[in-house]
Formats: structure tokens, C-alpha cells, sequence
């Protein structure tokens, strides 16, 4: 008789705890998901306030996004990294070819071919339309492996592409599952830029070194690699762009050394693509400020002998 008792009553226990427990694990996923949305709603208001960088950035990838060509009014796009951004003066360039062209830029630093590839669809995707783009990469950038990680997937990337991206990057599952998660969330795309925001604000000197660092040369390309590579991602190119009506022309910045270069123009004749160059002389080793990239005198040169060059291709 006790025994039977006893059973009920822990049957009756069973039946009250489990109410309970059901609630506490709806209360700790309630808490996990605010605590998650409040995290993302910090990234997306600290990040732009905090980062120069990041607030350029996203409004210029808006500018470019909202690209719609008017009727008596061409538009081009100026895409690059900090090549581009540091190499170009930008205003200068739409002093001169405005009102009658519609000139905008986007520059992400530290980005390649694959970066301007999945950026370009995703920039289609959003309904920009151009008459033309001009992309600033080097020979050795134009067949870079890989892409920026989780900031490319955050800014540039379609949720849609990520299996692509991570078979033509050569990814790993690890890297490629982060290309999900940082295509959705500002908090894991923008974790990386947080950090740089963070340590330049206690080491003022670390973005120099760390660009030192990304811009090593590495070791030199044969011609057989430049060019193979190079016309197969510059056919990409060229379909991905006739496919909206328009066309990309790809300018080599600048280098001290410049490799690749002729070989670069026969891969671009190859593949049905315009190449622009500046005559080799036109900077020289005291114009760059790292042995990479253009200080403000080497860049004042280059815009002067690039506007007349972008004017001709468009032509």
C-alpha cells in the first residue's frame, strides 16, 4: 500500500517539475536570443561609429548598389582595394569626366579577383546597373586564390553563392559554413574589423605594420601562370558583365616593379577584355609610401596621367 502511495506521489512531483522545466529552457532561450539581438544591433552602431573604414564603406557600397544609368547620362563604377583607394583621387576623376558621366567608387581593402567576381553579382543582384566598370587590380591580385573572409561574405557576398565562393576559393567546412554565418549576422562578419578598431585605438602604429605585412610580394609568377589564370578569370569577367548590358575594363595600378604587366594585356585581348595602364615612368620608387602603395604626391601624379586613359577606354 505504501509502495503504491509513494508511486503516486512521484508520479504528481514528476508532473509539476516538468511544467517548470519546459519554462526554464523557453526563458534561457528567450534571454540567448535577446542576448543575441542586442549584440548585432551594438556591431551595426558601433562598427560604423567607431570605423572610418566601415562607415565609408557601407555608404559607398550603397552608393554603388543604388547605380541606375539615366537616359543622356553614362555611369561607371571605380572598383578596387587600397591600391585604388590610396592611388586615385577620386574627385578629381569626377571633376573631370562629371556631368557628363556619372562616376562612383567602392573600395574594399584587401580584396582580389574573387572579392569583385561574387561582389560584382551581388551588386546585379541589387539592381546596380552600369555602363561600364573599371576594376584596379594587379596581375598577382588578378589571380589571387582565395577571398577576404568573413568581411567578404558580410559585404560582398549573396547568401546564394557561398557554396561557389567556398569551391572556387578552395575552403575548407569550416571556412565555408563562416561564409553563412557572416553573410547574415554584422556581429561574426564584422568581428575581425572590431578587433582592428579596438587595437588601433591602443597601438596607433599597428595598421601600418600589419599592411606592411599583407602586401608582401611573395614569390615571383611565371609568365604560363599569370596568363593562364589570368584568362580564365578575365573571360569571367567579361560574361558576368555582358550579361547586364555592360562591360568591364580592368586597369593595373601602379608597382614599383611591373610585373606581369605585357603578359596581362595578352590575356585581356584573349579574352575580349580592355586594358588600362599608365606609362611605367610616370611614378617612381619615391612616389610609393611602402614600397606598395602611392603617397599623396605619387598619387596626385597617377590621377593626372589616369583620367585622360580612362576617358580613351571609354571611348
Amino acid at each position: 500500500m505504501r509502495s503504491s502511495i509513494s508511486g503516486s506521489d512521484t508520479s504528481a512531483e514528476s508532473g509539476r517539475h516538468a511544467p517548470a522545466s519546459a519554462n526554464a529552457v523557453l526563458v534561457l532561450l528567450a534571454l540567448i536570443a535577446i542576448f543575441l539581438a542586442g549584440i548585432e544591433i551594438f556591431t551595426r552602431q558601433f562598427v560604423v561609429r567607431m570605423s572610418r573604414v566601415e562607415a565609408r564603406e557601407q555608404r559607398e557600397y550603397a552608393s554603388a548598389a543604388a547605380a541606375r544609368p539615366s537616359r543622356g547620362r553614362k555611369i561607371f563604377l571605380l572598383l578596387g582595394n587600397s591600391l585604388m583607394g590610396q592611388g586615385v583621387r577620386a574627385d578629381e576623376v569626377r571633376a573631370a569626366l562629371e556631368p557628363e558621366l556619372d562616376v562612383r567608387r567602392l573600395y574594399v581593402d584587401d580584396t582580389g579577383f574573387y572579392d569583385f567576381f561574387y561582389g560584382m553579382r551581388r551588386l546585379y543582384a541589387d539592381g546596380a546597373r552600369y555602363n561600364a566598370v573599371f576594376v584596379f587590380l594587379t596581375p598577382r591580385q588578378l589571380i589571387r586564390p582565395g577571398v577576404r573572409g568573413d568581411y567578404f561574405a558580410y559585404r560582398l557576398m549573396l547568401a546564394s553563392d557561398a557554396l561557389k565562393v567556398a569551391r572556387d576559393a578552395g575552403l575548407n567546412r569550416t571556412d565555408a559554413s563562416n561564409l553563412f554565418f557572416a553573410n547574415v549576422s554584422a556581429f561574426f562578419g564584422l568581428r575581425t574589423e572590431i578587433r582592428k578598431v579596438l587595437l588601433g585605438r591602443l597601438m596607433p602604429g599597428l595598421p601600418a605594420l600589419m599592411g606592411a605585412i599583407a602586401n608582401d610580394r611573395g614569390a615571383a609568377l611565371t609568365d604560363q601562370e599569370i596568363y593562364h589564370g589570368e584568362t580564365v578569370r578575365l573571360t569571367a569577367f567579361r560574361e558576368l558583365a555582358a550579361a547586364q548590358n555592360s562591360r568591364i575594363i580592368l586597369v593595373i595600378p601602379p608597382q614599383i616593379e611591373p610585373e606581369g604587366v605585357e603578359v596581362t594585356k595578352l590575356a585581356g585581348s584573349q579574352a575580349g577584355i580592355k586594358i588600362v595602364t599608365v606609362p611605367f615612368n610616370v611614378t617612381g620608387p619615391s612616389d610609393f609610401s611602402d614600397g606598395f602603395h602611392l603617397n599623396p604626391e605619387g598619387a596626385r601624379k597617377y590621377t593626372a596621367a589616369l583620367i585622360p586613359e580612362l576617358a580613351r577606354a571609354l571611348q
